[in-house]
């Protein structure tokens, strides 16, 4: 239905690099890149950054994985496309593209929930200009 949940993007399959790590040894946060890490967990099929985002970006192969929850999960990833401080989108051949009145007052989402419904992170950014 209209409220049902949609996934745009799945983020291991779209992020720039991905660490998979036991606890206490994910790597450093602060860092402006993190090593891509996930083939000892993940297998030489997702060995590498390409065939990572290749096979986990595929939503059909990408649900024969799961998230193992005694483990840490970093991703490193960025939007190109998107301007958030500026409201626009990147898009080739047209340029820049103004969203904001096409979103109106609604923030964009970015959310992860599990299967049974349970919301891990939704994290909404507004435009500055949309909450005066």
């Amino acid at each position: 239905g209209a409220m049902s949940p949609k996934v745009i993007a799945l983020l291991a399959g779209t992020a720039q690099t991905m660490s998979i790590d036991p606890p206490g040894s994910e790597p450093d946060m602060t860092l402006p890149e993190i090593k891509e890490n996930v083939a000892s967990i993940l297998g030489d099929k997702v060995a590498t950054k390409s065939k990572r985002k290749k096979r986990l970006g595929n939503p059909k192969k990408a649900a024969g994985y799961e998230y193992d929850t005694d483990r840490v999960y970093t991703f490193h990833t960025y939007d190109d496309a998107m301007d958030y401080g500026r409201g626009t989108m990147h898009m080739p051949v047209y340029g820049e593209y103004d969203i904001k009145p096409y979103i109106g007052r609604q923030p964009l989402s970015l959310t992860a929930v599990t299967r049974g419904g349970d919301i891990l992170y939704d994290l909404r950014v507004w435009h500055e200009s949309l909450c005066q």
